[in-house]
Formats: structure tokens, sequence, C-alpha cells
């Protein structure tokens, strides 16, 4: 008896969706995630935080300053 030939089909379900997903995959890479990744990384704070006047540690007596001056030069020679 002669084996009937099996007809080949087309590809696959399986390689057509995988190929649909590759696809997919790059439009959303190059056209979706831009955007969002500005939306979700880029936040402006609503209200800043206003700097100090004068921070405590930068105010020197002048017996402070004097000492700190000779302890740069000190450093420095």
């Amino acid at each position: 008896m002669a084996r009937k030939r099996k007809k080949r089909r087309g590809p696959g379900i399986i390689l057509i969706l995988a190929i649909v997903l590759l696809i997919a995959g790059f439009v959303v890479r190059r056209i979706l995630m831009p955007p969002a990744i500005h939306y979700l990384a880029y936040r402006p704070a609503e209200k800043p935080a206003l700097a100090p006047a004068a921070i405590p540690s930068e105010d020197l007596s002048a017996s402070d300053r004097n000492a700190l001056d000779q302890t740069i030069q000190d450093k420095s020679r």
C-alpha cells in the first residue's frame, strides 16, 4: 500500500504568535515606553523646600574662624 504523503501546512500558530509578540514588543519599546518612563520618572516638587537662611554649622565665632584658618594653613604647607 502506498502511504499518503502528509500535506505540509503553513507556519504554525505558535510561530505566528511569536512573530506578533516580537513586533508588539518593538512597538511598545519604541512608542509607548519613552512617555511612560518620563511620566513615572519626572515629578516636579509641588512646593520646593526653602533653604534655611543660615546653616548653624557655618556660624563660627571669631576664635573658631582663626583656629580653622590656622589649621588650613598648617595642612597646606
